[in-house]
């Protein structure tokens, strides 16, 4: 996906994220167990071990 935070900085201004929703474009939001996040057409719900 994205590497490094400049990736992400850039990919964050040119593309739509969503996380719960609700746009994000912070490089450095924390993500819970239990977020579900759209990025690049694609669904990601992070859970916990």
């Amino acid at each position: 996906m994205i590497s490094s935070g400049g990736q992400a900085k850039w990919y964050l201004k040119e593309n739509p994220v969503k996380l719960n929703g609700e746009v994000e474009d912070r490089r450095g939001k924390k993500i819970h167990p239990g977020d579900v996040l759209n990025l690049a057409g694609e669904e990601y719900e992070f859970i916990s071990e």
